[in-house]
């Protein structure tokens, strides 16, 4: 067998093995990939059967990115550090919930029930935030930056003791409702 030949058949036993690895490479991610899909399917069934259930188990974590959790009860529900990115949150009652560092960037609020949730660095980056209620919500920590919709929104008696993350547009809200709380009362 003549020299060329011999490394003709390296180079071809080596380039069968680097194409065999990197195939094994890419579905080895193709598994993960799936896996998190099908875990992610799993969090949001759980999530919207969730009031259904007799025994409420945690949804701490959970990945209900772009989920549909319009009209259900999650009251007092564990969702910390939750991804509700992208989430349709409409009529959606989240009163009484651990919400500490879920992220709802992007998420539509519109009448969600927030009341006395606990929200201390949650993000709500680019969110929607129509007709909400976040009446004596925790929100120490918590992300209003670039809001896409801050209308009709209820502020009164929120807690926050450490220096939120707030747009401009947020504080005047809040300000203003305590503004006219005053008012009122006098």
């Amino acid at each position: 067998m003549s020299s060329d030949a011999i490394i003709g058949f390296i180079f071809g036993l080596m380039s069968s093995l680097v194409s065999g690895i990197v195939l094994f490479w890419l579905q080895g991610r193709r598994d993960v990939q799936n896996e998190m899909l099908r875990q992610r399917r799993d969090d949001i069934r759980v999530a919207r059967n969730w009031e259904n259930d007799e025994k409420k188990i945690s949804l701490r974590g959970f990945d209900l990115a772009g989920a549909n959790l319009s009209g259900k009860d999650l009251s007092g529900a564990d969702l910390e550090d939750a991804n509700l990115e992208g989430a349709q949150i409409w009529e959606t009652d989240l009163s009484g919930a651990n919400l500490i560092g879920a992220r709802f960037r992007k998420a539509k609020l519109f009448g969600a029930k927030l009341n006395g949730a606990e929200l201390s660095f949650s993000d709500f980056t680019g969110a929607y935030l129509r007709n909400t209620d976040f009446s004596g919500a925790k929100l120490s920590g918590a992300k209003f930056l670039r809001l896409k919709e801050l209308t009709n929104c209820i502020w009164k008696d929120v807690e926050f003791d450490e220096t939120p993350v707030w747009s401009t547009e947020v504080m005047n809200e809040i300000q203003k409702q305590v503004s006219s709380q005053k008012d009122k009362s006098k």
